[in-house]
């Protein structure tokens, strides 16, 4: 990066340094960043082009979120869709799938995901298709 860049840079995060934060990974102690006399504010994750990303690279706070914002989306839409009994369950999958499937499984592409993990996502998406069409937990077939 020549010098102009790195100025025009500095000059950039000095404006706009209460809304710059800063994360490192790989480390146990926090950086310390000052700028002028503005010291930067460390955290351990934030948001980024929708995902979570954290320093110690767990994809837990990234499912927590993905499965808080695709269970809200499924409560929006219960009155609308899912109580609705004059749509098919085609009709209701399909809002499924659009909606609350691809809000669980946003930049999923990228996951490295353990058995742990997939069985949580894999959960919620079960509990979700019992819900839209209405079997309740009784209703279960035992595993033989």
């Amino acid at each position: 990066m020549g010098r102009d860049n790195k100025h025009t840079l500095l000059s950039i995060i000095a404006r706009e340094h209460r809304k710059t934060e800063v994360m490192a990974q790989g480390t146990d102690s926090p950086p310390s960043i000052h700028i002028g006399d503005y010291d930067l504010n460390p955290v351990s994750h934030f948001q980024y082009l929708g995902s979570t990303i954290s320093s110690n690279l767990s994809l837990e706070p990234e499912i927590n979120a993905r499965i808080a914002k695709s269970a809200g989306l499924m409560s929006k839409l219960e009155k609308r869709v899912w109580s609705n009994n004059n749509l098919t369950d085609n009709t209701k999958m399909q809002v499924y799938r659009a909606c609350a499937l691809s809000t669980l499984l946003y930049s999923s592409e990228a996951w490295t995901t353990y058995a742990a993990q997939e069985r949580r996502l894999n959960s919620f998406h079960l509990r979700r298709l019992r819900h839209i069409f209405g079997i309740h937990w009784q209703e279960r077939i035992p595993k033989h």
